[in-house]
């Protein structure tokens, strides 16, 4: 049920001679540096941190107009993962003990590991509401320490919809969720034992110019085999010396 993620690096500080790397699973978090990644001297660690359990994993997303369910990639790392200022952030679908998928996120506190004992600093879900799954995340950091979340939900009633959630720098949580693209029909794409693939492309990354983030995820024309495509969207950040600073002349 794991599935292994390397972090990229943003931001001004830096881990070092250090590769991280996250897994998650129902009730454990595992984080992994590889030390001088690409010297002769290349040494491998692993850490458990225990995490509120998620429910674990869960398929079939219910959509409106079939029967066919919506792949929620559940219960795979996701999307992007990033190490910022000391700490990890990665995403993941789960839920399952609840009966419907949620998108999940962590932020782990690397403490230097192996050096030092990495722990838990941060664990959210996105619940889409009564009937509501949300699954198939992505998640991006800018170097000013803003965070956004792009991922898909759908319902009975509800054809999958991309959907964005962010935090500024400093937040304690993000932003209620706004909504990017509906649907125009069901996903009938691909379909093996009654479940059609979806969006495992969902990408978040920031505009280096001014920290904004470009994201996109997999929506459907209709309800025609064939027809889907993927959408883009920019979503516009609070303004930080950081970018500032960074364009200004010389």
């Amino acid at each position: 049920g794991f599935s292994l993620q390397p972090a990229s690096v943003l931001g001004t500080a830096s881990p070092g001679n250090v590769a991280y790397f996250v897994e998650e699973g129902q009730t454990t978090a595992r984080l992994w540096a590889l030390t001088d990644p690409l010297g002769g001297g290349a040494s491998l660690y692993y850490t458990d941190i225990s995490v509120p359990d998620n429910g674990g994993a869960i398929n079939g997303a219910p959509q409106l107009g079939t029967q066919i369910g919506v792949s929620t990639l559940s219960p795979n790392a996701q999307g992007n993962v990033f190490w910022y200022q000391g700490s990890v952030w990665f995403c993941m679908t789960a839920g399952a003990s609840s009966g419907r998928s949620q998108v999940y996120y962590y932020r782990i506190n690397a403490n230097n590991f192996p050096s030092g004992a990495a722990s838990l600093g941060e664990a959210g879900s996105i619940d889409g509401g009564p009937g509501v799954w949300t699954y198939q995340p992505a998640i991006g950091g800018n170097r000013a320490g803003d965070v956004c979340l792009v991922y898909c939900q759908s319902s009975a009633s509800i054809y999958p919809t991309i959907m964005y959630t962010a935090r500024s720098a400093g937040a304690s949580s993000f932003e209620t969720p706004t909504l990017v693209k509906v649907s125009g029909g069901f996903d009938n794409d691909g379909v093996t034992a009654g479940i059609a693939a979806w969006g495992d492309f969902a990408v978040v990354a920031a505009d280096p110019s001014d920290g904004s983030f470009w994201l996109s995820h997999e929506w459907h024309l209709d309800s025609q085999a064939g027809h889907w495509s993927t959408w883009w969207a920019q979503v516009q950040m609070p303004a930080h010396d950081t970018y500032v600073n960074w364009n200004a002349p010389n």
